[in-house]
């Protein structure tokens, strides 16, 4: 049985492709009932992983579209019972039991408008975007419907579903029930008008919602244009709040990310015409969470620079330069400097007293001889150093520096603030609930009713974080109490603070001696609820402890130096209830190496006295280094601090070819972000040969730099072909670097640009080439499409080609089954005589023939194949290459 060896034929043809972006309209449906004035941008909000939110916040869209309010709906509670929703003839909102038609009036409104309220846009939005939701009556009338469930993610302790009602200045979260607030009505507690509900999982604190903005509507291409973060803070209980400007956050257009600065804004520019939406997003930064603005804002790009560009704003854009102490893989798409860096500062405080906050590095950090160094309200303090000491007279004290309280009102108790912030106690008559115990490490405790039931004490706040021994390493600001409820008069006590964040990391991986060394305290506890001012309120819930995280190779910790205890829950007055006890926070020592040292501090807050019971105590928090701390060498791990990163690096891009022989540069573009103490400056080098590098600055010297985006390039750049740019990124705070997220070269066309056309064409009968079943041991047998006249391709220049070309031919071993003949088997030539054949080469060593610029060149080419002998039988296949090149 002769051997079948066919060859697989696949022209190797470079094609210049043009990718076109089609730009599609933003649709909006409108329902056909309903009153067409009250229309909404409605967008619904849930976590990408429910039980992984509270460490990541990270979010997704639901569902986003228009809604028209329906004047009235039918809604089914997860009871079964299903209730009517609209306005009557007198005006006055109703709600019906369909089962029995026993009604509640809810207040007056208006006939002409219809019950339009945010849980009727949830149901209109529901049916138009296919999603499911849960309401529960549990609460109504007194306190409304509740909606438990959305997509069928449901709560999780405190944390749920809330809603938000956007006009142009706010971004209020009501404090009344969804199916109270109507839309549309300017009796509501925000002025008209009604232009976005928000529904979003998270707390009902310290979840703020994003929205980015921008200076320009309109802007030509290259113009650049400064788009700006924003999150909405409420000002305690009133509702009441502002915009505050983000830095850190991402900024996303037309498929590219952009950091946001300090101030909250990016400079970004677009190089081809279009509309592009702008949206921002960031994840949990340890107190906050945030949630995703919506891609509405536009900026319309069309006219301005007529120019070509060279643009590189992708992630494998920055891998594939060669990089100097620079880092593109920490944040996709992004540039910046290295970790690995040496810091010569010290920080010591030799006695006295001072306050640090946020991130350091240092050589040596000492707080020595009776020195007491206090974190800010609301910072973490971390400290990466090669040497790290507290001696036994001194302290680190974060003790109620966490979110701030819950305050106590005459009415209802302000929730606690924080991932784990707790509720506040309810107010009827002249009596309050206390208010709930903020949580961390587990739950926090109750607040404990007033003398009658109707003054409920507050829900503790939920549990966040993982323990030490899970080998998680993440620390979090300890979360407030809430506030007690008043007797009408007099205000209930208000929630203690929660304990802060203390982060110790040694960065020296040498040696056998300890360089974490701590003698004296550090304390990140919670403080104590206060009491009811009054007989009848209730007492503030107590605040969680912090965090303290200590990671080094070799440590020594004083037993009993570390502390991150709970706050008690307050007293209520007579008739008052009791505020909740605070949870204890974490303790997490990370270590290969370190001394026997148990007993630290982690204790529960206890609940409050109250009348007639007392709030619920807290729970303990998790720091004991028998049960909770992270061995290195018992999980088989290095420690492997993070440092500073390295006060310079560079960014050389690969080669730009223009395809112009003689290309006029015009201007260099980038998008970065510079922190405090950075510096971003760039360099061009152009050239004809692609092989001689000369970077320069604006005056053609290398001693100046491009500093600002946008500047002309130096003209003595122009009738050169090929480009490179060099990025020099810098810092002089080994916490900071610049962020490079976009680098663009624009050039006009400064001759006619190399045109090369070229085809292959199969002259067999099949597709590919085919040389038959053939014995073992033959040589030369031809390719069944070619005979004495023609060859088994032809190959065509166009006359279109403008430059000067080469064409070349090489190819692949045949195999069959992980067996092979050699491609050095295979022979071709130029005419039909195999006696003069050129043997392939698996490379492009050999040239077929050469064509001339603006004429047709065609020539066919004949393949033979040789089979070794003892070749086993099989289907044997390669692949055939051609190609024309510029010479």
């Amino acid at each position: 049985m002769g051997n079948s060896v066919a060859a697989r034929l696949m022209p190797a043809i470079a094609l210049a492709a043009l990718v076109c972006a089609l730009a599609l309209p933003i649709l909006t449906a409108a329902p056909a009932s309903g009153n067409p004035d009250v229309q909404v941008y409605f967008r619904v909000m849930g976590p990408v992983d429910r039980t992984t939110f509270p460490e990541t916040g990270e979010y997704q869209v639901i569902w986003a579209d228009y809604v028209t309010v329906p004047a009235d709906v039918y809604i089914t509670c997860q009871s079964g019972t299903q209730y009517h929703l609209y306005v009557n003839s007198s005006d006055r909102y109703i709600v019906e039991r369909t089962s029995d038609g026993y009604t509640w009036d809810r207040g007056s409104a208006d006939d002409a408008i219809g019950a339009t309220s945010v849980l009727a846009a949830l149901e209109q939005a529901s049916q138009q975007g296919g999603f499911s939701y849960k309401v529960l009556d549990n609460w109504f009338p007194g306190m409304g419907f509740f909606i438990s469930s959305i997509a069928n993610y449901d709560g999780i302790g405190a944390v749920g579903w809330g809603y938000r009602v956007w006009n142009p200045g706010c971004a209020l979260q009501p404090s009344i029930s969804s199916d109270m607030f109507l839309l549309g009505y300017d009796t509501m507690p925000l002025d008209l008008p009604h232009e976005q509900v928000l529904w979003f999982w998270g707390g009902t604190s310290g979840c703020y919602p994003l929205k980015v903005t921008t200076d320009k509507a309109t802007a030509g291409v290259g113009e650049e244009f400064t788009a700006t973060v924003q999150y909405y803070r409420e000002q305690g209980w009133s509702g009441t709040g502002s915009w505050y400007t983000l830095g850190g956050a991402t900024i996303e257009m037309g498929g590219e990310t952009f950091v946001s600065d300090g101030n909250g804004q990016a400079t970004l520019y677009a190089e081809s015409e279009n509309t592009y939406q702008l949206s921002a997003s960031k994840p949990f930064d340890g107190n906050s969470y945030y949630v995703p603005s919506d891609s509405r804002t536009e900026v319309t790009v069309s006219g301005g620079d007529t120019s070509e560009w060279w643009t590189q704003t992708t992630q494998a854009d920055f891998a594939g330069c060669t990089l100097t102490q620079v880092d593109t893989s920490s944040s996709p798409g992004d540039a910046l400097l290295a970790r690995g860096g040496a810091v010569t500062d010290d920080y010591v405080l030799d006695g006295g007293t001072d306050t640090l906050g946020g991130e350091h590095f240092y050589d040596q950090f000492k707080v020595i001889n009776g020195a007491t160094l206090s974190v800010p309200q609301g910072e973490v303090l971390r400290v990466h150093a090669n040497y790290i000491e507290v001696d036994s007279t001194s302290s680190i004290d974060a003790d109620g520096k966490g979110s701030v309280a819950g305050g106590g009102t005459a009415d209802n108790g302000e929730d606690g603030f924080g991932m784990g912030g707790a509720s506040g106690g309810m107010h009827a008559g002249s009596y309050g609930g206390g208010g709930g115990g903020a949580g961390h490490n587990k739950d926090g405790g109750d607040g404990s009713y007033g003398t009658t039931s109707d003054a409920a004490g507050g829900a503790g706040g939920y549990k966040y974080g993982q323990i030490c021994r899970t080998g998680d390493d993440t620390f979090f600001l300890g979360s407030s109490g809430a506030g007690g409820a008043g007797d009408g008069g007099n205000a209930g006590g208000d929630g203690g603070y929660g304990g802060g964040a203390v982060v110790l990391e040694s960065m020296d991986t040498t040696g056998t001696d300890p360089t974490v060394v701590i003698n004296g305290t550090i304390t990140a506890d919670g403080e104590d609820g206060g009491n009811g001012s009054g007989a009848g309120c209730g007492g503030g819930g107590g605040g969680s402890g912090g965090t303290i995280l200590i990671k080094s190779k070799n440590m020594t910790i004083a037993d009993g130096a570390l502390s991150v205890e709970a706050g008690h829950g307050g007293d209520g007055g007579t008739g008052g209830g009791g505020g909740g006890g605070g949870t204890g926070g974490h303790i997490k020592v990370f270590y290969e190496t370190c001394n026997d040292s148990p007993n630290h501090l982690t204790s529960r807050g206890n609940g409050g006295a109250g009348d007639p019971d007392p709030g619920e105590d807290g729970q303990n928090g998790s720091g004991s280094r028998s049960s909770y701390w992270y061995s290195y060498v018992a999980h088989g791990e290095t420690y492997s601090p993070v440092l500073p990163f390295h006060a310079s690096g560079t960014i050389v891009s690969p080669s730009y070819d223009t395809g112009y022989a003689d290309a006029d540069f015009v201007k260099l573009q980038w998008c970065a972000t510079g922190a405090s103490g950075t510096q971003m400056k760039f360099q061009i080098a152009t050239n004809d040969d692609n092989a001689t590098w000369d970077f320069k600055g604006p005056d053609g010297t290398a001693g100046t730099y491009y500093t600002v985006s946008g500047g002309d390039l130096w003209a003595g750049h122009d009738g050169d072909r090929y480009v490179r740019y060099k990025a020099f990124l810098s810092t002089t705070q080994p916490g900071n670097t610049p962020v490079l997220n976009k680098v663009g070269v624009t050039y006009t066309t400064g001759g006619t640009p190399d045109i090369i056309s070229f085809t292959v064409t199969d002259n067999g009968g099949g597709a590919g080439l085919c040389f038959g079943a053939v014995d073992p041991g033959t040589d030369d047998n031809p390719d069944d499409g070619q005979g004495a006249g023609a060859g088994a391709v032809t190959l065509t220049v166009g006359s279109e080609t403008n430059v000067d070309c080469t064409i070349q031919v090489c190819g692949d071993d045949f195999e069959c089954a992980a067996v092979f003949i050699t491609i050095g088997n295979a022979k071709w030539d130029t005419d039909s005589s195999v006696a003069g054949a050129t043997a392939m080469t698996s490379d492009y060593t050999t040239d077929i023939g050469y064509s001339t610029a603006y004429a047709e060149w065609s020539q066919d080419v004949w393949h033979w194949l040789s089979v070794p002998g003892a070749q086993p039988a099989g289907t044997y296949t390669s692949t055939f290459y051609y190609r024309a090149v510029k010479r």
